[in-house]
């Protein structure tokens, strides 16, 4: 005859007297002790699948399980030149979840597209670590078109922001220009000088650029410039770690001499419609677009009142 079949109750594991991390397995064990979660009597009583609702708790408590990082959103100031002004452009950077990639918007140029690639390299061989995920990059305003590469120093920052290697309080007082080598050197880049016009205007309390531009900047009264030969020396600067002295020139020595004798007007032969024009445009004070030798537009600073910023642009370029 044969032998009735009986089933065993099930029996659960006991579980640790602590719980690792928060939030529910999956076989519906509690990995936290109170606040709702596993205590001495539930060790006892089997899993949380056992009792009664356990499946809708199941749903609701194991989001906690899966940690991971918020997305970052991180803004650094910078400035682009429109003609001879400048106009304040905000670089905002979003690191989040995707796909590994940097998509840059808000109108980019060619060379700003190529900052992806620069500003990646830069940051690996300075020591950083970049970011995974997708990274967008928003040059506000976008409906203006953004050109040349002074956009990879700000791009960087505004990257380690993002990813939570760079901590400062002080992206919103200084505008950021330079152009990135591999190395994660700053390189200098062209405009600095309304750039500098434009970040006192907007009350900020320095520019950060290139070593080789900073005289340029300089010229500006009321205004720290603050030269940052490379990647790691800004990062250090923004955290406070690194003290960097503002350059300063001195505008009466440089204008300690007179123009007259080494420029002369009347040292250009014919081009009177030209050197008309230049005399309307010093008398009205008309912006002036010059294709032409530099020394001509040297000589404009006999017609123009004493303006130390302007005839540094037109000394630097010679």
């Amino acid at each position: 005859m044969p032998l009735p079949m009986t089933t065993a109750p099930r029996q659960s594991a006991v579980r640790p007297e602590a719980c690792p991390e928060d939030g529910l397995d999956f076989d519906g064990r509690c990995l936290r002790r109170g606040a709702g979660g596993c205590g001495p009597d539930d060790r006892a009583s089997g899993t949380v699948a056992d009792r009664p609702g356990a499946a809708d708790k199941n749903r609701i408590a194991l989001a906690p399980a899966f940690a991971h990082n918020s997305p970052m959103l991180a803004r650094v100031l910078s400035a682009a030149v429109n003609g001879i002004e400048a106009f304040p452009v905000e670089v905002e950077v979003n690191c989040g979840w995707g796909d590994t990639i940097i998509v840059i918007v808000g109108l980019p140029d060619a060379a700003v597209k190529e900052s992806r690639d620069r500003v990646t390299t830069a940051l690996t061989n300075s020591g950083f670590k970049f970011p995974m995920g997708r990274c967008t990059i928003n040059l506000a305003p976008a409906d203006v078109k953004k050109e040349g590469p002074s956009f990879d120093l700000p791009i960087a920052l505004g990257m380690l922001a993002a990813s939570d290697q760079l901590q400062s309080e002080e992206l919103d007082n200084f505008i950021m220009v330079g152009e990135l080598a591999l190395t994660g050197a700053v390189r200098p880049v062209k405009g600095v000088l309304p750039i500098a016009w434009r970040a006192r205007a907007e009350g900020r309390a320095g520019v950060l650029v290139p070593p080789e531009n900073a005289a340029e900047a300089a010229v500006v009264e009321g205004l720290k410039v603050i030269p940052v030969a490379n990647l790691r020396e800004a990062v250090g600067f923004l955290e406070g770690e690194i003290k960097i002295e503002p350059t300063k020139v001195d505008l009466s020595k440089i204008f300690d001499h007179s123009y007259d004798e080494e420029f002369d007007m009347a040292e250009v032969k014919g081009q009177e419609s030209v050197k008309r024009a230049l005399e309307i445009a010093a008398a009205g004070g008309h912006n002036a677009l010059m294709l032409c030798p530099i020394d001509l537009q040297a000589k404009l600073v006999l017609l123009l009142p004493e303006d130390p910023a302007l005839a540094t642009t037109l000394k630097s370029q010679n």
